[in-house]
């Protein structure tokens, strides 16, 4: 603090005044001795000053973490993007749905001879929102197997925060949440939806 040194030299400003004051017993000297002794008060009991930022180096400033890396990812799933139409998805899956309401896709896919994914398309004002797959896979092992293929190529393409990655495409931001289902149904649960 700055306080403290011009204290310090105020006292020793002081303590020479009086030894002065002392030999010669002036006049003058008192009304020094009165004027040093107000500086001390006012110095002392003055106003609060802002003092300088600790330059301590020994105390390191927390540094934010780095800002994520910004990834693109080439479609959202199957070659299938956020903001096509009906239409553009039913042409890209080629099949007919299994089941189709207004703004509703379902598809469903055998993968092998015991699994299966049911697919999903909901549509907002025409345009494709929200996909979700389902995968019913035949043992845990198998739906481990899913969920690690799911995760590798959204931890390749978007910046991950816990079970959900955020990604970018041509057509504009989405996040995707993925889950593991329990071992008594195993399979897995992915949800795409355009932010």
């Amino acid at each position: 603090m700055i306080l403290l040194p011009i204290f310090d030299l105020v006292v020793i400003l002081m303590q020479i005044e009086i030894q002065f004051y002392y030999k010669h017993n002036i006049m003058k000297n008192q009304f020094l001795l009165f004027l040093l002794m107000g500086m001390v008060f006012f110095v002392a009991c003055g106003p609060a000053t802002e003092s300088a930022p600790d330059n301590n180096p020994s105390v390191e400033a927390e540094t934010p973490p780095p800002a994520p890396e910004k990834k693109m990812t080439q479609d959202a799933f199957r070659d299938i993007d956020f903001g096509m139409s009906v239409n553009e998805v039913k042409s890209k899956e080629g099949d007919q749905p299994s089941e189709e309401e207004e703004g509703f896709l379902l598809y469903s896919h055998d993968l092998n001879d015991t699994e299966f994914m049911d697919v999903s398309y909901t549509f907002a004002e025409g345009a494709l929102s929200q996909i979700s797959a389902e995968i019913f896979a035949d043992n845990p092992e198998s739906a481990k197997s899913h969920f690690q293929k799911f995760s590798s190529r959204f931890n390749n393409e978007c910046v991950q925060h816990g079970n959900i990655w955020d990604c970018e495409t041509t057509t504009g931001q989405f996040s995707v949440f993925a889950k593991l289902l329990d071992e008594k149904s195993p399979g897995v649960s992915v949800t795409w939806e355009k932010r």
